[in-house]
């Protein structure tokens, strides 16, 4: 068993497309989707060596041997092309090859443009080398500008023939009606909590740092892996602590202010759990400040709904620490 096949709680989807696979209904597009974190990635990859090799064990099941096999595994197989905002971004699927999408050397970007849409059509509309398959991977799908979704359109709409294309999106809704229903939509669930904690177990021992870092991914594992790479105790008393500290006072410009030594994204991942955490009876910060008698936790919930408006509308960097004031003042006023 691979380890990506270890990720048991992504079963239900590879089965899925396993069975298609066996009644020869292939989708030319698949849309992967699911919270960050919860293995989509590393399903793609899985499925993508599926299609490239030249001798499947079973419907879908890559042998590991053959040569399409290896040159999937080494990011050179010249039917397979990744497409992503950051080509230096790292995972499941990093080692994919590039090629004219390429982005300028140093350049990074927050999302997929036209050009590099037009470059994955022309990808897909090459013929494949004989009995082989063209294949291309968008993550995330959801980075796709306006311009970008509407090129690949014309793909989605007449798909070549020995072509398929998987679509990994974090959050399907960002894109386009168009674009969505036509595609064969899969989702990727997050596991149950003691699944989840199982998995994680191998990889952090400790239980409190296990436990708080699945609380900030929100139950996602694999980005519970990384955060508990990190400091997450450290992001957690600080945006935590901070907002309760608001909530009895305390400046939000400057609590705004000492959060920006965390990456920003970590940071709003913090707060979003630290809201969620406010909403469960028996545990809001509102209603530890002023008592049973407190306000309605309905500020809570516009903020929480602010917050996630935020986190999508991907800001850069220097904007985001003035809506964290904002965020914070409003939670102020609740108090």
């Amino acid at each position: 068993m691979t380890a990506d096949a270890a990720l048991a709680w992504t079963g239900p989807a590879w089965d899925a497309w396993c069975a298609r696979l066996a009644e020869g209904r292939r989708p030319p597009v698949l849309l992967l989707h699911g919270p960050p974190g919860v293995g989509k990635a590393q399903l793609a990859a899985r499925m993508a060596a599926g299609v490239l090799c030249h001798a499947p064990t079973g419907p879908g099941v890559a042998c590991g041997r053959c040569a399409g096999c290896q040159q999937h595994a080494a990011g050179s197989h010249p039917d397979a092309l990744g497409l992503r905002p950051d080509p230096e971004q790292p995972g499941a699927l990093a080692h994919y090859p590039v090629q004219a999408c390429q982005l300028e050397k140093g350049r990074s970007a927050r999302f997929v443009s036209v050009d590099q849409a037009r470059e994955l059509i022309d990808h897909l509309t090459r013929a494949p080398r004989p009995g082989g398959t063209r294949l291309a991977v968008v993550w995330p799908a959801d980075a796709l500008n306006e311009n970008a979704a509407n090129a690949l359109l014309k793909i989605l709409e007449e798909p070549p023939e020995n072509a398929a294309t998987i679509l990994i999106a974090h959050r399907p809704a960002l894109l386009p009606a168009t674009v969505r229903s036509r595609c064969q939509a899969v989702a990727v669930a997050l596991p149950d909590p003691h699944q989840a904690d199982a998995w994680l177990t191998a990889f952090v021992p400790d239980g409190e740092r296990r436990a708080l870092a699945l609380r900030l991914a929100g139950g996602a594992p694999l980005l519970a892996r990384e955060l508990a790479g990190e400091d997450p105790q450290a992001l957690w008393r600080a945006v935590a602590g901070g907002a309760q500290s608001v909530l009895r006072g305390a400046d939000p410009v400057a609590v705004a202010s000492a959060w920006q030594r965390f990456a920003p994204e970590r940071v709003e991942l913090a707060l979003y759990a630290w809201l969620r955490a406010q909403l469960r009876p028996g545990t809001g910060a509102l209603e530890s400040v002023q008592g049973s008698g407190g306000r309605t936790l309905l500020p809570l919930i516009a903020l929480l709904d602010e917050l996630e408006t935020l986190r999508r509308a991907a800001r850069i960097a220097l904007a985001r620490p003035l809506a964290w004031e904002g965020l914070l003042v409003r939670l102020a006023e609740a108090a």
